[in-house]
């Protein structure tokens, strides 16, 4: 898959802050979970590529404005 430059240079602009907040989230939401018997997963970033994916799958006319879902988390509860 090609990546536009556009996108390649949003992601290069925003990923040392999305690792960041990976981090914090995995940090948080792990000490939050042991005493509450979650199984908390792992936070995950979006890569270049499934933003791309996403891009032409959503038919976003301003792509940097428009996609929300950067980062996600998985929470498994008992």
């Amino acid at each position: 898959m090609i990546i536009p430059r556009a996108i390649d240079a949003f992601y290069g602009r925003i990923e040392d802050s999305l690792n960041l907040l990976k981090f914090n989230i995995d940090q948080t939401l792990g000490n939050m979970a042991k005493p509450l018997n979650i199984d908390y997963v792992d936070a995950r970033i979006k890569s270049k590529e499934s933003i791309m994916a996403k891009i032409e799958k959503e038919g976003y006319e301003n792509p940097v404005d428009e996609i929300e879902d950067l980062v996600a988390c998985t929470l498994i509860v008992n």
